[in-house]
């Protein structure tokens, strides 16, 4: 071998030391990068996959309300916030969270309106949750609530509570004005920390007039035990409820049993008792169930046999418990008429109007039992025009 194929070689070995070299950091790199991605804290190198992350989504607010309406067809709940006047609308979903304020679930469908509840929601005006309010406190049966309107404030008794323009009257799941309230009203007080804010008509008023009374004018009206004398136009605000009705002048006389419903007019048709002649249709009814009762005008009528109405427009109720009330208008213009009336039965009800509260959050404060008739005291309303009903009782401005 000579010198020149010996200087040769040697740069051969020289590079291929060093490839091997950069190979073997290579792989001692790549190793150690992955043996990096596959351990945690020098346990097993087992990789397993993350799983999602799924968080609640923030409530943006919280805040008390009283529920307005359920709408079920649109998914939202209308709501007036404690202290507000105009009510505002959320969408509530199937993930909605409904309790009672013991923590009972609850469907939304079992809100109603005049329930105090405190409400979650998102920045865009959905329901997180919504839960019954601890610390309502009611008071039940009252009567004759003295309202003192210039100092704000209600008082039954030795009770007294505040109130602002946020005040809700509630009336049959509709919100009314104060206005429409009547001395012989009886309602519920809801109040927190002695601040009233809302208002529940649970037995109202209606109203009565007379036809076909020409022969009666100057003779007198017993409704019940109270008696009235009977002017022209006469129209008298009653508590609802039945009653016996009698009108009386000289030789004279009509009976019939008289049923008043909450802001309706009941018209007594004296017209059966009277010498003046009078056009009738006479109606045949075929009402299902036949034990259901059949008012016209507010009068109880037995449809077993037809009945005369007498020629103009008449209101029909139809009543039986446990099923809808039909209500409708009946224009008599002809001897003979028939109308059939099928009753539904009544949707599923609350079983108490203070589901959505705790039973043990608040005590309600009894209302003492009136040792004389509560009502002798509603002076005669008997009047020859139309009556507005009167502001509950309003008292004087003395402290």
């Amino acid at each position: 071998m000579n010198e020149r194929d010996t200087d040769y070689r040697i740069p051969v070995f020289v590079v291929i030391g060093i490839v091997l070299v950069l190979v073997a950091i290579s792989v001692i790199y790549i190793l150690s990068d992955n043996s990096d991605k596959t351990t945690h804290s020098g346990t097993s190198a087992t990789v397993s996959p993350s799983p999602a992350q799924v968080t609640d989504e923030p409530a943006a607010e919280s805040f008390r309300a009283i529920i307005a309406s359920v709408d079920t067809d649109n998914c939202e709940v209308v709501m007036y916030r404690l202290g507000n006047t105009e009510p505002e609308s959320f969408i509530y979903t199937g993930a909605t969270n409904v309790l009672t304020a013991y923590d009972r679930a609850i469907t939304v469908t079992l809100l109603t309106p005049g329930d105090f509840v405190t409400a979650s929601v998102t920045a865009e005006g959905r329901l997180l949750s919504i839960r019954g309010m601890d610390g309502v406190d009611v008071y039940k049966g009252i009567r004759n609530l003295r309202i003192e309107t210039e100092l704000t404030r209600m008082v039954i008794g030795e009770a007294i509570y505040r109130y602002d323009e946020s005040l809700l009257i509630l009336n049959e799941g509709y919100f009314v004005g104060l206005d429409t309230l009547y001395k012989s009203d009886v309602l519920s007080l809801y109040s927190i920390d002695g601040i009233a804010y809302l208002l529940k008509v649970t037995n109202g008023h209606g109203y009565l007039s007379l036809a076909n009374d020409s022969v009666f004018i100057g003779g007198s009206l017993t409704v019940g035990n109270t008696l009235y004398p009977i002017t022209e136009n006469m129209r008298i605000t009653l508590p609802e409820g039945d009653y016996k009705i009698k009108a009386e002048h000289s030789k004279y006389v009509g009976e019939g049993v008289l049923h008043i419903s909450r802001d309706k007019n009941a018209v007594f048709d004296l017209a059966p008792f009277s010498p003046e002649p009078v056009q009738y249709c006479k109606v045949s009814f075929t009402i299902d169930p036949v034990f259901a009762s059949l008012y016209i005008d507010g009068v109880l009528y037995d449809f077993k046999e037809p009945v005369d109405v007498s020629y103009g427009e008449h209101y029909i109720e139809v009543l039986l418990s446990g099923y809808t009330t039909y209500e409708g208008l009946l224009t008599a213009s002809k001897p003979k008429a028939s109308v059939a009336v099928t009753l539904s039965e009544a949707p599923a009800t609350r079983i108490s109007d203070d589901l959505i509260y705790d039973s043990n959050a608040f005590q309600a404060t009894p209302t003492p039992t009136p040792e004389e008739d509560p009502f002798d005291d509603i002076e005669d309303n008997t009047t020859d025009s139309g009556v507005t009903p009167s502001v509950v009782n309003n008292g004087d401005d003395s402290a």
